[in-house]
């Protein structure tokens, strides 16, 4: 077969995969088949002159026809990324100014110098580089893509790496053999090889281009209905519990396992409404648990005061970050770009989410609709929930002193016993009263009273691990309840609350006022019941109150 029929074959193959490539692309909006659809045209356009070579004029049938084939491959390229990126990467003057420089040589090596050899390394080291870029392009960047399409990445590396091998490979043939090329219509093995493997690429661009944008609708599809799906699970989830720590996670999962963000946070309106509070960290890959400056911030900081202000969706990058300290933060751990979404209760603006990710494409697979629809049902469960617990709060906590009630020290200590019992965990029991109260209430009044009430809670709370439980056990009584703890350690403990509870400096300055406290420590043991350790540890309070006060009684 000579080379005339091997390129005449190349133009009717050619001719049916833009036929092909118009039908698939049809009236379709998605990014990139306009660029498919140019690529097709032009390269068949491209080809068709170089066929008329012996009959048309030179600017026409070789500068002319080369470069519309040149100008394809670079659509090509350009199709394949706007498909994967959702954006134009080759900008399209870029490519003109590129190929500036390759018009001149043709005109140059047709009129003035006229070299076929030339103009053929020429043009395949325009479309290797375009190719090799390209492919490289898509490794580099695929960490960036949800991982749904980290692997379509990798798929158009492998294809533009190896086209971009097809060229290297005819510039090296080209110089082997310029001795013997004087034409594209001469027979010889390189035409011939350069003619058939074009035919097998434009094929194999044409049917992976057809793969992949039939994957990536299945992908979004997919994501889609992954959104849905985990939307609905999280509200089934909220119409079977109101656990607010449950929901905090739930939403965490969406984020993370559909939208595969990097980081971000929770923020909640305080009750002064002029700060917020991040409740819950998503992920921790960028905000770290010592950038206490994200935790709280002031009313109109940071995009998600934005948010809640404008009541809207901000998506910024965080080169333009509102402010500049907490911008250096985020930037310094990776941050590149960042939204928020207004978390809406039913009758006012509750909070928002901050989303950060580490690159834009993450940001350009969000969907603004369905967060919107999101943050409206955060809203309405969180707001639900937040008064679920506060009413959870109120059953279980004393009103004055923000302890755990008579009734939920009961709760715990009937939970420690059945460990006690079942996994020998030992725990003791101390009850603490504050010496000559009444004195404090007849002599300065209940206001003063109630500050110590209040101070003595919180240095009690301070004192204790975060495994013990305290609790108000009546007036100025107070119950400590200490988890896998012998009476020695519980010793220890008591003795730092009785100590500190004396140096303490009150609120409530009365010069000729001192408060101590006695307590009472028992430690749990097999025969006992809760009601027999409990009286132990009262006749325990009861001890140290007769022998002087102000000390710890052991029972």
């Amino acid at each position: 077969m000579d080379n005339f029929t091997l390129i005449i074959a190349l133009n009717l193959m050619l001719f049916v995969c833009t036929i092909f490539t118009i039908i698939v692309t049809w009236g379709k909006k998605t990014s990139g088949f306009r660029e498919w659809q140019i690529a097709s045209v032009i390269t068949l356009a491209g080809f068709f002159l170089i066929t008329l070579q012996k009959e048309v004029n030179p600017i026409l049938s070789v500068i002319i026809g080369n470069y519309l084939i040149l100008a394809g491959s670079f659509f090509q390229a350009a199709a394949a990324l706007r498909l994967l990126f959702n954006k134009i990467i080759i900008k399209y003057y870029y490519m003109g100014l590129g190929s500036l420089p390759f018009l001149l040589s043709y005109i140059f090596f047709t009129y003035v110098k006229y070299n076929t050899i030339v103009r053929i390394i020429i043009l395949s080291l325009y479309i290797f580089a375009c190719f090799i870029i390209t492919g490289l392009y898509f490794l580099v960047k695929r960490d960036s893509f949800h991982y749904a399409f980290s692997k379509i990445a990798i798929s158009f590396f492998i294809f533009f790496t190896l086209s971009s091998l097809f060229y290297l490979l005819r510039i090296i043939l080209t110089l082997l053999e310029m001795k013997n090329i004087s034409s594209i219509y001469q027979k010889n093995l390189v035409i011939s090889y350069s003619f058939l493997a074009a035919t097998v690429y434009l094929l194999a661009y044409t049917f992976t281009m057809f793969v992949i944008s039939l994957n990536i609708e299945n992908q979004k599809l997919s994501l889609e209905k992954n959104k849905l799906s985990y939307l609905f699970s999280f509200l089934n989830d909220t119409a079977q519990h109101l656990d607010i720590n449950k929901l905090y996670f739930r939403i965490n999962e969406i984020l993370r396992k559909t939208f595969d963000i990097d980081s971000g946070g929770i923020y909640l309106i305080n009750n002064d409404g002029q700060s917020s509070t991040m409740v819950y960290s998503l992920d921790n890959k960028i905000l770290n648990e010592k950038d206490e400056i994200l935790k709280t911030l002031k009313k109109g900081q940071g995009i998600s005061w934005q948010a809640i202000e404008k009541n809207n969706i901000i998506e910024i990058s965080i080169e333009d970050y509102p402010d500049e300290q907490l911008g250096e933060i985020l930037k310094k751990a990776g941050a590149k770009y960042l939204m928020a979404v207004p978390i809406k209760s039913p009758k006012k603006t509750i909070g928002a989410i901050l989303i950060i990710f580490s690159s834009k494409e993450k940001l350009e697979i969000m969907d603004n609709n369905f967060f919107s629809f999101l943050g409206e049902q955060l809203g309405i469960v969180l707001h639900n929930a937040l008064l679920y617990q506060a009413v959870n709060e109120m059953a279980h906590t004393d009103t004055l002193t923000k302890l755990f009630n008579r009734r939920k020290i009961l709760e715990i200590l009937d939970q420690t016993e059945s460990n006690f019992r079942t996994r020998n965990s030992p725990f003791c029991i101390a009850i603490g009263d504050l010496d000559l109260f009444k004195n404090v209430n007849d002599t300065y009044g209940h206001e003063c009273g109630d500050k110590i009430l209040v101070e003595a809670s919180q240095l009690f709370m301070d004192s204790c691990r975060n495994s013990d439980f305290v609790g108000r056990w009546g007036g100025e009584e107070f119950i400590f309840v200490f988890h896998d703890s012998n009476i020695e350690k519980a010793s220890v403990i008591t003795e730092r609350i009785r100590n500190k509870f004396e140096k303490r400096s009150s609120s409530c300055k009365k010069n000729d006022m001192k408060v101590t406290i006695s307590i009472g420590l028992t430690n749990f043991r097999a025969d006992d019941t809760l009601e027999t350790a409990i009286i132990r540890a009262d006749k325990a309070l009861y001890k140290a109150k007769s022998e002087g006060r102000n000390c710890i009684r052991i029972l």
